[in-house]
C-alpha cells in the first residue's frame, strides 16, 4: 500500500475527493484502503499524529498540519501500490492545492515549520492565504487577457489661499487740555460812612442771592471712519500640462510542461 496526500481549501471537495477514491477502488482491495479527511476541527498535536499514523514523513506531516491551521482540509489515503499516481492525478484534476509552491513562499517569508502552539487562522487570514494560492496556481479554465484603458481626467484640488481675519488693535492717545475753573473770591473791608435816617430804613432788609462759579472739565468723543478698503477676489487662468502614463496588459501564455508529480509517500518499514 501507498500513501497518497492531498490539501483543498473546500473542505466539501475534499470530502469530494475521498468519495472519488472509494469509488475507484475494487471491492476486493476495499479491506486495506484507508481514507480520511483532516481539518482544522482536529486538535493542533492531533494532526501531526494522524499523518503519522499514515506514515507520513515528518517533514510533509509539518507541511499539510500547517496547511490545516492556515484553514485547509487535508485527505490522506492508503491506497494500492499500482493505484496510486493515477488516483493522485485524479485529486490533482479535482482541485488540490500545490503546497509545495506554498512551502516555498512561506519559508521566504520566514516560516521555519509547524507550531503547535500557533493558533489557527481567523477566516480573513485565511481568505487572504486561499488568495495567495489561488493566485499562484489558479484553476483550470478560462483565462482572462486584461488590458488597462487609461482615461486621463481633471479634478479641482486646493492650491492654497488667503484667510482674511479683522482684529482690534487699540492705540493709546495722549493730549493736553487746557481748563479754565471760576473761583469766587470774598473781600470784607473796614468802612466808616454815614448814611441818612430814610436810607438806614431802606436798608435794613433782608436780601438773599447767590453766585456760582463755572468751570470745563474733558468730554472724549470717538467718531469712527473708514481709513481703507481690503478687496479680496480670485482670477483664473489656464495651464497646459502633459500627462505620461503606463498602460498594463496581462496576457496569457500556454506552454507544454513535463512533469512527473506523485503525490505518493512510501510506507515505513
Amino acid at each position: 500500500m501507498k500513501t497518497i496526500i492531498a490539501a483543498f481549501w473546500d473542505d466539501a471537495a475534499a470530502q469530494r475527493g475521498a468519495e472519488h477514491l472509494r469509488g475507484k477502488i475494487p471491492d476486493d482491495e476495499a479491506k486495506e484502503f484507508r481514507v480520511r479527511v483532516i481539518g482544522d476541527r482536529d486538535a493542533g498535536d492531533d494532526r501531526t499524529r494522524l499523518l503519522s499514523a499514515y506514515h507520513v514523513p515528518e517533514d510533509r506531516a509539518q507541511l499539510y498540519a500547517e496547511i490545516i491551521r492556515r484553514g485547509a482540509s487535508v485527505l490522506i489515503a492508503q491506497v494500492p501500490d499500482g493505484r496510486a499516481r493515477d488516483l493522485a492525478e485524479d485529486l490533482d484534476n479535482l482541485g488540490s492545492l500545490d503546497v509545495e509552491a506554498a512551502e516555498k513562499r512561506w519559508r521566504e517569508a520566514g516560516w521555519s515549520g509547524y507550531d503547535r502552539s500557533a493558533l489557527p487562522y481567523t477566516p480573513a487570514d485565511s481568505a487572504s492565504e486561499r488568495t495567495a494560492f489561488e493566485r499562484e496556481n489558479p484553476a483550470p479554465g478560462d483565462l482572462e487577457v486584461i488590458e488597462e484603458e487609461v482615461r486621463v481626467g481633471k479634478r479641482a484640488v486646493s492650491r492654497g489661499g488667503v484667510r482674511v481675519r479683522t482684529a482690534v488693535v487699540e492705540q493709546p492717545v495722549h493730549e493736553t487740555v487746557e481748563l479754565r475753573e471760576e473761583r469766587i473770591d470774598v473781600q470784607r473791608e473796614p468802612a466808616d460812612e454815614r448814611i441818612s435816617p430814610a436810607a438806614a430804613d431802606a436798608t435794613f432788609t433782608e436780601d438773599e442771592f447767590e453766585v456760582t462759579a463755572k468751570g470745563e472739565e474733558v468730554v472724549v468723543g470717538k467718531e469712527a471712519r473708514v481709513v481703507e478698503r481690503v478687496h479680496v477676489g480670485k482670477s483664473t487662468e489656464t495651464r497646459t500640462e502633459d500627462v505620461n502614463e503606463t498602460a498594463r496588459r496581462r496576457d496569457v501564455k500556454v506552454e507544454k510542461i513535463e512533469q512527473d508529480r506523485d503525490r505518493s509517500t512510501p510506507p515505513r518499514r
